[in-house]
Protein backbone atom coordinates (compact mmCIF):
# COMPACT_ATOMS: atom_id res chain seq x y z
CA UNK A 1 0.00 0.00 0.00
CA UNK A 2 2.83 2.71 0.76
CA UNK A 3 4.54 1.30 -2.22
CA UNK A 4 1.81 2.17 -4.45
CA UNK A 5 0.92 5.80 -2.53
CA UNK A 6 4.66 6.88 -3.56
CA UNK A 7 4.18 6.11 -6.63
CA UNK A 8 0.93 8.19 -6.95
CA UNK A 9 3.30 10.59 -5.27
CA UNK A 10 6.16 10.58 -7.33
CA UNK A 11 3.96 10.83 -10.58
CA UNK A 12 1.73 13.53 -9.59
CA UNK A 13 5.13 15.15 -8.34
CA UNK A 14 6.42 15.02 -11.77
CA UNK A 15 3.48 16.11 -13.29
CA UNK A 16 3.41 19.52 -11.40
CA UNK A 17 6.92 19.84 -12.03
CA UNK A 18 6.70 19.59 -15.82
CA UNK A 19 3.76 22.05 -15.86
CA UNK A 20 6.41 24.23 -13.91
CA UNK A 21 9.30 23.62 -15.53
CA UNK A 22 9.12 22.74 -19.10
CA UNK A 23 8.62 26.55 -20.57
CA UNK A 24 11.77 27.42 -18.51
CA UNK A 25 13.94 24.38 -19.11
CA UNK A 26 12.10 23.15 -22.37
CA UNK A 27 10.97 19.77 -23.34
CA UNK A 28 14.27 17.94 -23.37
CA UNK A 29 15.96 18.53 -20.26
CA UNK A 30 12.86 18.60 -18.51
CA UNK A 31 11.66 15.77 -19.36
CA UNK A 32 14.93 13.91 -18.92
CA UNK A 33 14.78 14.82 -15.47
CA UNK A 34 11.48 13.20 -15.00
CA UNK A 35 12.39 9.88 -16.70
CA UNK A 36 15.20 10.01 -14.77
CA UNK A 37 13.58 10.58 -11.13
CA UNK A 38 11.26 8.14 -11.99
CA UNK A 39 13.79 5.31 -13.22
CA UNK A 40 15.87 5.91 -10.09
CA UNK A 41 14.74 3.06 -8.18
CA UNK A 42 16.62 0.96 -11.01
CA UNK A 43 20.08 3.36 -10.92
CA UNK A 44 21.19 1.03 -8.42
CA UNK A 45 21.82 -2.18 -10.45
CA UNK A 46 22.19 -1.01 -14.53
CA UNK A 47 23.21 2.98 -14.55
CA UNK A 48 24.74 3.82 -17.73
CA UNK A 49 21.75 1.29 -19.48
CA UNK A 50 18.85 3.14 -17.46
CA UNK A 51 20.30 6.64 -18.32
CA UNK A 52 20.56 5.94 -21.34
CA UNK A 53 17.00 4.15 -22.17
CA UNK A 54 15.53 7.60 -20.22
CA UNK A 55 18.05 10.26 -22.61
CA UNK A 56 17.38 7.75 -25.40
CA UNK A 57 13.22 7.87 -25.16
CA UNK A 58 13.30 11.42 -24.38
CA UNK A 59 15.34 12.22 -27.91
CA UNK A 60 12.71 9.30 -29.25
CA UNK A 61 9.90 11.22 -28.25
CA UNK A 62 11.14 14.40 -29.63
CA UNK A 63 11.40 13.06 -33.02
CA UNK A 64 8.23 12.05 -32.93
CA UNK A 65 6.57 14.73 -32.04
CA UNK A 66 8.79 17.37 -33.95
CA UNK A 67 9.43 15.47 -37.01
CA UNK A 68 6.93 12.74 -37.55
CA UNK A 69 3.93 14.39 -36.31
CA UNK A 70 4.76 18.02 -36.71
CA UNK A 71 3.77 19.14 -33.37
CA UNK A 72 6.41 21.87 -31.76
CA UNK A 73 7.23 20.71 -27.94
CA UNK A 74 8.13 23.73 -25.80
CA UNK A 75 11.54 24.73 -26.16
CA UNK A 76 14.14 26.08 -23.57
CA UNK A 77 13.99 29.58 -22.94
CA UNK A 78 16.35 29.38 -20.39
CA UNK A 79 19.11 28.55 -22.11
CA UNK A 80 18.36 30.77 -25.56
Amino acid sequence: YKRQLYGLGLTAAAVIFYLLAVETLGFLLTGSLIVVALLAPLLRQNRLLILAVALLSIVGIDYLFTQLLLVPLPSSTFFS
